[in-house]
């Protein structure tokens, strides 16, 4: 038996067992995506076939529709002030809540970790009374 032969008999199992999970992102990922690239390419009405109008609707979309240019640019202003602002704001945080002393650097932590899981749902205020509890507790705190 080949060298082949034999690494793929070792991994049929692993093959196997992806098979569900490919055949599912496949079905409502991968062919959702190409089929709505394809229409985007098309004159689609529901009661007629698609017509294939090449780039007509992206030239009509970025050169016509004032409301899709308004749209893309607050997106891109969001996209880039939050992103980078937020990693930065992040890394600055955790910076100095590093170089605090460890008891006050748990106890903001903890302060951190109730306030971040902050939802209207039970575990969440769970997670918060847990936190302060701990913190305020004379034992522990």
């Amino acid at each position: 038996m080949g060298y082949l032969a034999k690494r793929f008999r070792m991994r049929l199992p692993i093959i196997v067992m992806l098979i569900p999970f490919f055949t599912l992102f496949i079905i409502f990922t991968v062919y959702p995506v190409v089929r709505s690239i394809w229409y985007s390419f098309t004159y689609y009405n529901v009661f007629s076939e698609p017509e294939f109008i090449g780039f007509k609707n992206y030239t009509r979309l970025f050169l016509e529709d004032s409301v899709f240019l308004t749209a893309l640019k607050n997106t891109l202003v969001f996209a880039v002030i939050t992103g980078p602002v937020g990693y930065l704001l992040s890394l600055l945080v955790a910076w100095l809540i590093n170089d605090l002393h460890p008891k006050f650097r748990w106890f903001l932590t903890a302060s951190c970790c109730s306030w971040a899981s902050s939802t209207n749902r039970l575990p969440g205020s769970r997670i918060r009374a847990i936190c302060w509890r701990l913190s305020l507790s004379y034992s522990c705190g």
